[in-house]
């Protein structure tokens, strides 16, 4: 029986031991983080807005004439690696970069360059859309290439940090898209 006790007292004592040495250590690696000016336990709240491709918009199928057939499809463009970098201080801006693809279809012959409008817009909390801008690029087949693209660059502003802080934004992409595209972007 004294020996079981002593083996008990032991244990305790070495786990005592072993949680001390686990608090010197998180306490030394505290000390020397905020030596260097560093608060590790220091929470960031990012108030960028959140990058969205709009669904129902996110491609567009542009045809030659009237019928919306297999043979008479131009191209088909899509939005593709939204990549969001922001800058916060006084106002959040944010830079949006994406890619527009589009696959030629067998209408376009030769080497070609097309138009495709898209739209990027802020949301706030998901209601109110806070501004809208519609831009064009144009996107350039060479003769025989199956595909081409492009690389769009976007500043958006959010004017004051406290409305960034107060409400949660979204940055949304799509294509400016005619009514019978929408259809045809449901439909299919």
């Amino acid at each position: 029986m004294p020996r079981l006790a002593a083996t008990n007292s032991f244990r305790r004592l070495f786990h005592g031991l072993r949680l001390f040495a686990l608090v010197a250590v998180a306490v030394s690696a505290l000390a020397a983080c905020s030596s260097r000016g560093k608060n590790p336990l220091k929470v960031v709240v990012e108030r960028c807005p959140a990058p969205a491709v709009v669904e129902g918009v996110s491609t567009l199928t542009r045809f030659a004439g009237n019928e919306k057939t297999a043979d008479a499809r131009l191209f088909t463009a899509s939005i593709e690696h939204l990549d969001l970098r922001c800058e916060q201080g006084e106002r959040v801006v944010s830079h949006l970069r994406f890619r527009i693809v589009a696959t030629r279809g067998p209408a376009l012959r030769g080497s070609r360059t097309v138009e495709v409008p898209y739209f990027v817009a802020l949301m706030r909390d998901n209601a109110e859309i806070v501004s809208k801008q519609i831009y064009r690029t144009r996107l350039v087949f060479s003769d025989g290439a199956q595909r081409a693209e492009t690389v769009e660059e976007i500043r958006q502003t959010i004017p004051s940090i406290d409305q960034a802080r107060r409400y949660h934004y979204e940055l949304l992409v799509g294509f400016q898209v005619k009514s019978d595209e929408l259809i045809f972007n449901v439909v299919r």
